[in-house]
């Protein structure tokens, strides 16, 4: 492949597929697509409209014909009004203006499909010495992050998307369980941050309610977890028809995790030193193609305290945010 002369700066692709390959031509500037194999389909992301047509040219080149949708960020939709399609004509692929912030804003490189993600998980697992996964992973993103366990993984991944990634690693044996819920795009819409700070909320809600010894995980007893959480999301937001959220959390809130990803244990007794369960609201919209669960582990220790066991993966909106920005 010839050299592209592209700056990062300037141009991404959302495929995965795209991976140095040589010694980079100018080893003080690694972001150019110079010396990069291009595999498959690639979706183009374009940060400055104005270089547009010296971009597109500049693929066409360099031999990258095969692309699948081209997209701008500008904050400005009127810009794009009557604004020509006449340049890189082997690039024969639809273009939209994507007004998610001002022009330059950091996007993140996302694959096109969850089967890479889940792909990607599974090796950075074994290259950390993780035996397989916990579980088949679950990715889904658009309306598939609003079905429950879209294990399938086959679904493609677009601008604007929320993409849910339920996957662990087992370890010595030992299984985990994690959920995080991440925007395509890198930033939150206003409704998807809105539905994400109240899944978070849930959680927070139930962590703050925990007392060792009296909480409990099943729905139904007293001081039950799932209550506190439930009680959240169907006291915070509407769905598009005025209707609470809570018929939209249709699913337990916690199981035990050890050998097994749901592990054998006691649901009609309080919950105590040594037990490693997970706390895991969701809220999932197929009218709005929206889904967002986040689970964490966390351990009773023997002074009764819950750590949480998966903090180094943060859950936070912001901090999401800044580390899909490359933060």
């Amino acid at each position: 492949m010839q050299d592209a002369g592209i700056a990062a700066k300037d141009i991404q692709t959302s495929r995965f597929s795209i991976q140095p390959v040589y010694t980079p031509a100018d080893p003080h500037n690694e972001s150019k697509l110079a010396g990069y194999s291009v595999s498959n389909q690639v979706n183009v992301t374009i940060r400055d409209i104005g270089k547009a047509g010296d971009i597109l040219d500049r693929l066409a080149t360099a031999g990258v014909t095969n692309v699948g949708n081209i997209e701008f960020l500008h904050s400005d939709p009127s810009t794009m009004a009557g604004w020509p399609r006449q340049f890189g004509s082997s690039l024969d692929a639809p273009m939209k203006l994507a007004p998610i912030g001002p022009a330059g804003e950091d996007v993140l490189m996302v694959p096109q499909a969850g089967g890479e993600i889940s792909a990607l998980l599974q090796y950075e697992w074994g290259k950390r010495g993780c035996e397989r996964p916990a579980y088949a992973p679950i990715v889904g993103a658009g309306l598939n992050s609003s079905v429950l366990h879209y294990s399938d993984d086959s679904g493609p991944i677009n601008a604007g998307d929320l993409i849910l990634i339920d996957a662990a690693g087992e370890y010595s044996m030992y299984a985990s369980d994690i959920t995080r819920t991440l925007p395509a795009s890198g930033k939150f819409t206003p409704r998807q941050r809105e539905i994400y700070e109240i899944a978070l909320g849930a959680q927070n809600a139930a962590i703050a309610a925990f007392q060792s010894g009296k909480s409990m995980l099943s729905r139904d007893r007293p001081n039950s977890l799932y209550q506190v959480a439930y009680d959240y999301i169907d006291s915070h937001g509407k769905d598009s028809h005025g209707e609470r959220l809570g018929k939209y959390f249709n699913h337990g809130l916690s199981h035990y995790v050890g050998l097994n990803v749901h592990d054998e244990g006691d649901y009609d007794v309080p919950v105590g030193p040594g037990m490693v369960f997970t706390i895991e609201p969701g809220i999932y919209i197929p009218e709005e193609k929206l889904g967002v669960r986040i689970e964490d582990m966390y351990y009773v220790d023997t002074g009764g305290k819950l750590v949480k066991l998966s903090a180094g993966l943060p859950s936070q909106a912001t901090d999401v945010e800044r580390i899909m920005a490359g933060k």
